[in-house]
């Protein structure tokens, strides 16, 4: 898997002329493998139906470290109870070799930033990867704000990045993506990409990862909308060329195409990209259809998992915390299904709040 004979050169370089050096020929290859950063435990994870509890986590990251990935991405602490404790399980355990670095995810955002550091602190090497969507339709339709308010949204994230990462024990790498990437105009990203790095200011010791994410943008009708959610999986073909991809965006907001057609626009995120991408390319795809109606849903936030499975603490009428084992259903990067262990009208505890939370405890309620 990690063989770096495949980019060896596939010709015979031009000769050397005495005083006269071809500088092209020595730049369009590699002569040591990349570095592999495995993204199963968070981008595979959230396409499963049923997303791995903590024990099959860990089980899986075991294996990830026994393949030998250098780096990992262990997901988004800031998301779930599960995904908190596992990283914490990681790092209180000593469960990362010195010569693997983890990577986690963040949104620009203050308490979801704050989170994170508090799940991350103490970790031997680990890589922030904090981001914010850029593209058009993202910027016009979703935040509704400028091209200078999003990138200020990049900005303060940045600021906040490097201010906790002084702040909390621990070694910290960084990354940044402008997400949706290939939805947003190339000067402005690049605009954005280099406002982050003032702040962060890396230097070759401590370098900075960009990251820009590749998607392939689509229409569905609206009579298709109810059928796709984020996290399923797709084809895409490009040029002669397929590939696995995941439904990442769905923006929800009709709008007619050339035909007069209301569509909706959604994005895959490609899995497996490669030289043979580039902007401007038509695709064909084809999404793995699931869907479900009339089902009880809760914020993936709110889900937590122990030895009993699944379980959600609600507030009661007395305004007591009760632990109520919940089984799941279909599940997405923001909400899942519950098919039982809920009614409607319950006060499920959320916001990252569930951190310290026990049964038993009194607390009021606010609804959000």
């Amino acid at each position: 898997m990690m063989d770096a004979t495949k980019y060896s050169v596939g010709y015979y370089p031009p000769p050397v002329e005495p005083g006269h050096v071809y500088e092209w020929p020595q730049k369009d290859h590699i002569e040591q493998a990349p570095a592999w950063c495995s993204v199963d435990l968070r981008d595979g994870n959230q396409s499963l139906i049923v997303p791995m509890s903590l024990e099959e986590k860990l089980e899986f990251y075991d294996m990830l470290v026994k393949i030998g990935f250098k780096e990992i991405e262990v997901g988004f602490p800031a998301a779930s109870e599960t995904e908190y404790e596992f990283l914490r399980t990681l790092i209180d355990g000593n469960r990362i070799p010195q010569d693997v670095t983890v990577q986690v995810l963040t949104q620009c955002r203050d308490h979801i930033i704050r989170k994170t550091f508090e799940a991350v602190k103490g970790a031997p090497r680990a890589i922030i990867h904090f981001y914010n969507s850029t593209s058009v339709a993202q910027r016009e339709q979703v935040f509704k704000k400028s091209k200078e308010e999003i990138k200020k949204i990049a900005v303060d994230g940045a600021k906040l990045v490097k201010q906790l990462s002084e702040e909390y024990e621990g070694n910290f790498l960084f990354e940044y993506s402008p997400e949706s990437f290939t939805g947003t105009e190339v000067d402005y990203a690049v605009d954005v990409c280099n406002a982050v790095l003032d702040i962060m200011q890396p230097t070759p010791d401590r370098p900075m990862i960009i990251n820009l994410p590749v998607t392939v943008e689509m229409s569905i009708t609206k009579y298709d909308l109810e059928k796709m959610e984020e996290g399923q999986k797709a084809t895409v073909t490009l040029a002669g060329h397929t590939y696995e991809g995941t439904v990442t965006k769905l923006s929800r907001i009709a709008e007619k195409n050339d035909k007069g057609t209301p569509v909706v626009t959604a994005q895959v995120k490609i899995d497996n990209p490669d030289e043979n991408i580039y902007l401007g390319l038509e695709a064909k795809v084809n999404v793995q259809g699931r869907f479900v109606k009339d089902v009880l849903v809760v914020p993936a936030e709110c889900v937590n998992s122990g030895q009993d499975g699944d379980f959600c603490y609600v507030v009661n009428e007395n305004g007591v915390v009760e632990k109520k084992v919940i089984e799941k259903g279909l599940a997405s990067d923001d909400a899942v299904e519950v098919k039982s262990g809920l009614a409607a009208g319950d006060k499920v505890i959320s916001g990252g709040l569930t951190t310290g939370i026990t049964e038993g405890t009194r607390v009021t309620a606010v609804e959000e």
